[in-house]
């Protein structure tokens, strides 16, 4: 088997701090009256973000969460590559662990 590629970890409570409205207009999607927009080809927006919490819920399928989930969701990827992606696109800080820190996996 290939070697899996080297996982880089970021702070991802700076990550969860990334306004989901910066995001949106990122990837192009605007946000419509109400705080609507659309994530799928659909006939009216079924997504509304929650700016006081920096969420989104998508009331078509029943699901939402945070910027990370949004990204999840956007690109049809698993939280591996959206943290990775969020994390270079928006330049979170990298963590890095001591040489001699004890790992717990």
């Amino acid at each position: 088997p290939s070697p899996r590629p080297k996982l880089i970890k970021y702070d991802l409570d700076a990550m969860r701090e990334i306004p989901i409205n910066e995001v949106l207009a990122d990837y192009g999607i605007k946000l419509g009256r109400g705080n609507f927009f659309k994530i799928r080809n659909e006939r009216s927006a079924s997504v509304k973000y929650y700016s006081n919490s920096n969420s989104w819920y998508d009331f078509g399928v029943n699901e939402g969460g945070g910027v990370i989930e949004l990204v999840m969701a956007l690109d049809n990827i698993d939280i591996g590559e959206a943290v990775q992606r969020l994390g270079k696109q928006y330049h979170i800080r990298e963590l890095h662990m001591p040489k001699n820190a004890e790992r717990f996996n």
